[in-house]
């Protein structure tokens, strides 16, 4: 999340992007924010693959398609199951998909950037598709004893 902002700001910021993206469409969706001061503001967003239905029902994650053969018959294993093979009932485990979300991730921090008075803006492709050459920065690692201690 950007640094230039404030915690409540970008708080709103990653409901609205979850809301949009994909409660909208029917994901259950947990978020759990991380803003410990020490320059390095983030979220975690974790999703179903399963949405729920207009009747707050899980909705079916895939479906069986069976494979037929010439006649249009049901083609028989050895095993005795049918030939088939299982088709996602939404495309949110897609690649493509992922590429979407964090292009949106983008507009909307861009957006909300801009909003605040700040110049900056942010590309979420690599440096590399960018045809940027700079070498990313690697993050910073907390120090052990601040891992042994937040776990006690």
């Amino acid at each position: 999340m950007p640094r230039e902002l404030s915690k409540s700001e970008n708080k709103t910021l990653v409901q609205m992007y979850v809301k949009k993206n994909f409660v909208d469409v029917g994901m259950c969706v947990d978020i759990c924010v991380h803003d410990e001061n020490d320059g390095n503001p983030h979220a975690h967003i974790m999703l179903t693959m399963r949405p729920f239905n207009a009747d707050k029902s899980w909705g079916t994650k895939s479906k069986t398609e069976y494979i037929l053969g010439g006649q249009g018959e049901r083609i028989r294993l050895k095993s005795g199951e049918f030939k088939s093979r299982k088709i996602s009932a939404n495309d949110w485990n897609d690649r493509n998909k992922a590429e979407e979300w964090r292009e949106d991730w983008a507009k909307c921090v861009n957006f909300a950037l801009e909003r605040n008075g700040v110049d900056e803006v942010v590309d979420h492709r690599s440096y590399e598709r960018q045809e940027i050459e700079k070498i990313p920065a690697i993050p910073s690692v907390l120090p052990l004893t601040k891992w042994k201690s937040a776990a006690t």
